[in-house]
């Protein structure tokens, strides 16, 4: 690699946090800076969070929190409310209308930046990397040269559930991309996963008036709470730090105060995180991923308002049954499906028969997942698994660490595969910090 990139940057995906990454980038960059955004999709500015038309499927954090700029902490709001006038600090907005904000404010950025960003619909399935750049090799067969790529890759993909091979057809493995029409109306769905994934389904089933009983399955059989009427503030105390034991005590003190509210609590430590986490240490933090990961996951991924209300309704009527237990097996019993599962704290077997399994385990965690672009780089030694094989390593400017741990300089990324380092690192209010540190290493200080 000896001639001069033509781009400045690649950023690969175009979702929200390449979006975010994007806006940063020509906010900073000098005239005359070019960059490329790839996305296997043409999803630009939405991805699949924000591509959705449901009207049902509602932002999980209130307006007030959504705005794509740090430093303009309403930005979000105040462009919603030019759209809904009567939208508040806590309202839930469509996702659809964060899409197109989103995309609103990636073209105004394109406009009065100097700098050119070039949008592609391509899907980058290897690349190769030193010290005088990246070279991409796209499915068109191409390959793009780049000074510096960011892997902006969102989530990754779900692991498969496993069926038997003639009960594939009655198994999507992806709720977003469904391979038939849904589901008649009188039919039974199991949804494996109880996470934020299969509440979507829900509603879009409620949505096309879906009469037929829901199963819902995953380990725990947690659902996700709801947020509150209003949205607190965090607490103002600095959490212990270096221990788990001191920093639990504390939080339950807090939410068994008289009067008190356990989602300021949540939203406290959500708040100090980044300082708590690495605090913590290896030992802590894996204890805290064995005992405590469900737990904080039903507290701090809350749903809206209204849908919680919409839940419990599902769960009231009977339509809705929430089983705790395993997956063992999936097969074909004549024209249905039977789902094998082991309740959890059995050894025994039981089983439902349902017309249709819904794959709602969310993304997967581990780095070595059906990702093209993630098992290529895995493979070249460009990239490891980060900590607790959660993600991707990196550095603690979002530098990809290689198989070695070194930091190359010219890959980078931001948003959930950062999550083993940071743990929390897929809400946009912590992918846009993101992206403005990582645009201020792509695009140094006076270049803009």
């Amino acid at each position: 690699m000896t001639r001069a990139p033509p781009f400045d940057v690649a950023i690969v995906g175009g979702g929200a946090s390449g979006t975010l990454l994007a806006i940063q980038l020509l906010r900073r960059a000098a005239p005359g800076g070019r960059f490329v955004m790839l996305d296997r999709a043409g999803d630009f500015a939405r991805g699949i969070a924000y591509r959705t038309e449901e009207s049902s499927h509602v932002l999980n954090v209130p307006a007030a929190r959504m705005s794509a700029l740090a430093d303009e902490e309403e930005h979000f709001l105040a462009w919603l409310r030019q759209h809904e006038p009567a939208a508040g600090r806590d309202s839930y907005a469509p996702r659809r209308r964060y899409g197109d904000y989103l995309s609103e404010l990636l073209s105004e950025t394109e406009g009065r930046a100097g700098a050119v960003l070039e949008r592609r619909t391509a899907e980058v399935r290897d690349l190769e990397a030193d010290a005088a750049g990246v070279r991409l090799h796209l499915d068109s067969g191409e390959a793009l040269f780049v000074r510096h790529a960011a892997l902006a890759l969102g989530n990754l993909p779900p692991i498969p559930l496993e069926a038997s091979p003639d009960a594939r057809t009655r198994v999507w493995q992806s709720p977003w991309s469904p391979d038939a029409a849904w589901p008649a109306p009188g039919t039974s769905v199991l949804l494996v996963g109880a996470g934020l994934t299969a509440i979507d389904v829900l509603l879009s089933l409620a949505a096309r008036g879906h009469a037929g009983p829901w199963h819902m399955l995953s380990r725990h059989g947690l659902l996700p709470n709801a947020h509150g009427p209003r949205t607190l503030p965090p607490l103002a105390v600095e959490l212990p730090r270096g221990r788990l034991r001191p920093l639990v005590r504390v939080l339950r003190e807090a939410s068994a105060a008289p009067g008190a509210d356990w989602r300021p609590v949540i939203d406290t430590v959500r708040q100090q995180a980044h300082a708590l986490w690495p605090s913590l240490g290896d030992e802590e933090q894996r204890r805290f991923i064995r005992h405590a990961r469900t737990l904080w996951e039903v507290h701090r991924h809350r749903v809206a308002p209204e849908v919680g209300r919409q839940l419990q309704s599902f769960l009231q009527s009977g339509q809705l049954q929430v089983h705790a237990g395993r997956l063992r097996r999936l097969a074909s019993a004549g024209a249905r499906l039977e789902a094998t599962f082991q309740p959890r704290g059995t050894a025994r077997e039981e089983t439902l028969l349902v017309d249709l399994a819904v794959n709602c385990t969310g993304p997967a965690s581990h780095a070595a997942t059906a990702d093209v672009l993630v098992n290529a780089l895995l493979r070249r030694g460009l990239v490891r698994p980060g900590p607790f094989q959660l993600g991707l390593a990196t550095d603690s400017r979002g530098a990809l660490l290689d198989a070695r741990g070194r930091a190359g300089g010219t890959l980078w990324t931001l948003g959930s595969v950062r999550r083993g380092q940071l743990w929390e690192s897929t809400a946009i209010p912590d992918i846009r910090m993101q992206a403005a540190e990582l645009a201020s290493h792509l695009v140094p200080p006076g270049a803009g």
